[in-house]
């Protein structure tokens, strides 16, 4: 069994000021607290396993949590959750969406893919 390694790589603070200065409301302080977090989680993985489909699933579940990690875990802790909770939110939500699609393609493995574009559910994400 070879073991290989990707990486969930958070970029968060380009997510957070994008999605800030797009918004009218955005301050230069607000922005400025966007680039504080920046990441990123190694997850090991087996090759071999991705040929089955729990392998992938389970390897997709840990790249969403590696993802987590490296976006900062839960955006209420974050320093603009009080007074930007809706940009906070979203900025999460994208690093997280963003590191995981970078994760999958770095692995190269179809199924994962799949899996990944298709949603646990098969339905479109």
């Amino acid at each position: 069994m070879q073991a290989r390694m990707t990486t969930a790589i958070c970029a968060l603070a380009a997510a957070m000021a994008a999605t800030m200065a797009g918004s009218p409301a955005a301050t230069a302080a607000e922005v400025r607290v966007g680039t504080e977090k920046v990441g990123a989680v190694a997850v090991s993985y087996d090759p071999a396993a991705l040929a089955g489909e729990a392998g992938a699933r389970d390897l997709l579940t840990r790249l969403e949590a590696a993802a987590r990690t490296a976006c900062g875990g839960d955006p209420r802790n974050h320093s603009a959750w009080r007074t930007t909770p809706d940009l906070v939110r979203e900025a999460f939500r994208a690093c997280r969406r963003d590191a995981v699609a970078r994760a999958v393609a770095e692995v190269g493995s179809s199924r994962l893919a799949v899996l990944h574009a298709g949603g646990r559910d098969g339905r479109a994400r």
